[in-house]
C-alpha cells in the first residue's frame, strides 16, 4: 500500500468514526427530545385531572352554597314574622303543644304510650317553664315598684 491509499484509508475510517458519532448524537437528542415531551405530556395530562377534580368539588360547594342560601333566606323570613299572631300561635301549638282554651283534643288510642307520655312530660315542662318566667317578671316588677 502506498501513502495515497493509506491516507485514503485513514479518512475513511475517521469519516466512519465521524458519521458514527453523528449517528450517536442524533440518537441521544432524540432520546432526550422524546423523554422532554412524555414528562410535557405527563404534565399536562397530571394538571387536567387536578383541574377535574377541582371542577368537581366547587360544583359540590357551590350546591351546598345555595342550599345555605335558601336555608339563610327562609331564616330571614322566619325571623320577619316572628312577632306574628300567627307565627307565635304555631310555635305554641307544635313545640309547646298547646290548644286554645275553647279547643277539644282527641288522643288516638292507637298511638303509642311513649308518644302521649312525651307530649305530656313536654307540657308539664313548659307550664313550669311559664311559671318560672311569670315567677321571674313578677319579682322584678316588686323590685321596680320598690324603688
Amino acid at each position: 500500500m502506498d501513502e495515497k491509499e493509506q491516507i485514503g484509508t485513514r479518512e475513511q475510517k475517521n469519516e466512519s468514526r465521524r458519521e458514527s458519532r453523528r449517528k450517536k448524537g442524533k440518537l441521544i437528542f432524540g432520546s432526550l427530545f422524546f423523554l422532554v415531551v412524555v414528562l410535557i405530556l405527563f404534565a399536562i395530562f397530571h394538571q387536567y385531572r387536578i383541574r377535574l377534580d377541582l371542577n368537581s368539588k366547587e360544583a359540590v360547594i357551590s350546591k351546598e352554597l345555595d342550599k345555605e342560601k335558601a336555608e339563610n333566606a327562609a331564616l330571614q323570613k322566619e325571623l320577619e314574622n316572628e312577632n306574628a299572631p300567627e307565627f307565635i300561635e304555631k310555635i305554641a301549638r307544635e313545640k309547646l303543644n298547646m290548644v286554645r282554651p275553647t279547643e277539644i283534643v282527641f288522643n288516638d288510642v292507637n298511638t303509642s304510650g311513649k308518644r302521649m307520655e312525651k307530649n305530656i312530660e313536654n307540657t308539664n315542662k313548659n307550664i313550669n317553664e311559664s311559671e318560672e318566667i311569670t315567677t321571674d317578671n313578677a319579682e322584678d316588677n316588686a323590685s321596680e315598684e320598690e324603688e
